[in-house]
């Protein structure tokens, strides 16, 4: 694979989770979506739920939607040093579905490059 195209796997999959973890989600999650669409029908709805499932995650260890961190009465909502480990999770889980994706199908650069540029 083109380091060119490991490069942009690695950059998307950072402005996926970013996206994720934003008000504007649909929009990312609408975008990754039609990428799968396009070249592997079968898995669209994984990365739907899987998009999902990140979203609220991430959304849920940030406090977003007034959610918690399991644990003891005195945790409280997670710091950012502990949603570091979870948020690069996401990202390197990401970039690798990414990478594969592009290797497969590298004629979809230039659309997940249109993703990127408008998230």
């Amino acid at each position: 694979m083109e380091a060119e195209l490991l490069t942009l796997a690695s950059v998307a999959g950072t402005a996926l989770v970013n996206v994720l973890a934003s008000e504007t989600w649909e929009r990312g999650r609408d975008a990754v979506v039609g990428l799968w669409r396009r070249v592997q029908p079968g898995r669209t709805a994984d990365v739907e739920s899987d998009l999902a499932e990140d979203r609220e995650l991430l959304r849920t260890e940030t406090g977003q939607q007034g959610g918690s961190r399991q644990g003891s009465v005195s945790e409280g909502p997670a710091s950012d040093a502990d949603v570091d480990p979870l948020r690069a999770a996401a990202v390197d889980a990401w970039r690798a579905r990414f990478v594969r994706l592009l290797d497969r199908h590298p004629e979809l650069a230039p659309e997940l490059r249109r993703m990127i540029d408008e998230s």
